[in-house]
């Protein structure tokens, strides 16, 4: 009896463990296969943002291609390096889009993008991810 139990926990270990591996591999392939798509959705959505605040008659060039590593920075709540980007008008610079975390959400940090003229105007904000609570937390946006 003793040898019967012991096959048998045997064998639910490692079918366990088979599914565990399986569903590894599953998830780590779907990751691998979908995070170019996933982090050109998010550079879209972004660029979409970027849109909505930084009217269109304000640059001349390619904001996408015109950025700035910034390191992290208290002020802007990062703890990473951050991208700006540089908005220019006849080659001089006219808009500058930050990416600032709020860290006093209720529910986590908010990811924010803010235009601001050279003229120290914002010329807008806008929220990119949040996770308040949802219905309370959708007025920010």
């Amino acid at each position: 009896m003793r040898r019967t139990l012991a096959k048998a926990s045997l064998h639910s270990a490692l079918n366990l463990l088979f599914f565990a591996v399986l569903g590894t591999i599953v998830l780590s392939s779907t990751y691998l296969l979908t995070r170019d798509t996933i982090a050109q959705s998010v550079e879209t959505e972004k660029l979409k943002l970027i849109a909505q605040i930084v009217p269109q008659d304000s640059y001349d060039n390619n904001i996408v291609q015109s950025t700035l590593d910034l390191p992290p920075d208290e002020l802007l709540g990062t703890e990473e390096t951050s991208i700006g980007y540089r908005a220019t008008l006849k080659g001089e610079p006219s808009v500058v889009v930050l990416q600032p975390v709020a860290p006093d959400g209720y529910s986590g940090k908010i990811f924010l993008i803010v235009a601001i003229r050279s003229n120290g105007e914002v010329s807008g904000v806008r929220v990119v991810s949040h996770h308040e609570t949802p219905g309370l937390g959708d007025y920010i946006e």
